[in-house]
């Protein structure tokens, strides 16, 4: 086997073991509270997210809107440095009604990752 031939096998053995690793290293959603499509006979005072790696609050946004469109949390977006992974924004006083919470973090690779669910309060 010439050097040519065992080097590019190599590089792409590399490839092909690193490229999941790649793949997989953006942060995600763990868990939301209030969970996604739950519905709740009391309203929440803020909303709240988990993910699978520290998030940069300084960039993240939590924006949670009623059925009209109208913005219904505080805007300031919460963290802890003992619980980096976690972020937080607290609602204004919730009615009866189906409620979307959209979301966006930097993850610590540096990438911007979002979402969306929704809730309802009875």
């Amino acid at each position: 086997m010439s050097q040519k031939t065992f080097t590019a096998g190599l590089l792409g053995a590399l490839l092909m073991i690193a490229w999941p690793l790649a793949a997989s290293a953006h942060t995600h959603l763990e868990k939301s509270d209030p969970a996604d499509n739950s519905s709740l006979a009391t309203a929440p005072q803020s909303v709240q997210l988990w993910f699978s790696e520290k998030v940069a609050a300084e960039w993240s946004k939590i924006v949670v809107t009623d059925s009209a469109g109208k913005r219904m949390d505080q805007q300031e977006v919460i963290s802890s440095e003992a619980d980096p992974e976690h972020i937080q924004v607290d609602l204004n006083p919730l009615t009866s009604g189906t409620y979307k919470v959209d979301w966006n973090v930097i993850s610590g690779d540096g990438h911007r990752v979002k979402g969306s669910f929704s809730f309802s309060v009875q």
